[in-house]
């Protein structure tokens, strides 16, 4: 087995859960700001748009069990930037 490049995979897969957790509170601040600005805010909006990131948050890290992580979190931060503004023209 090769340890070097092992850890390296590690190393990249706890980076870039890092950045993905600060990058979801930072997209929930901003889009919160954004629906507020603009008067369209709704509680229920809101918090369906929080329960959806952290339960598919919480379906990829409940799967990080091979050093598959890295391409799964890419797949998973795809599927979250694609749908990153379709909620506020659908209110």
């Amino acid at each position: 087995m090769n340890f070097r490049r092992s850890g390296f995979i590690t190393m990249n897969a706890f980076k870039y859960f890092h950045t993905a957790f600060f990058s979801m509170i930072f997209n929930l601040f901003w889009k919160f700001m954004i629906i507020l600005f603009h008067k369209f805010f709704t509680i229920r909006a809101f918090l369906f748009e929080v329960t959806q990131r952290l339960a598919f948050y919480i379906f990829i890290f409940s799967r990080m069990k091979t050093n598959g992580t890295f391409s799964l979190l890419c797949i998973a931060d795809y599927r979250i930037k694609k749908t990153h503004f379709n909620h506020l023209f659908e209110i």
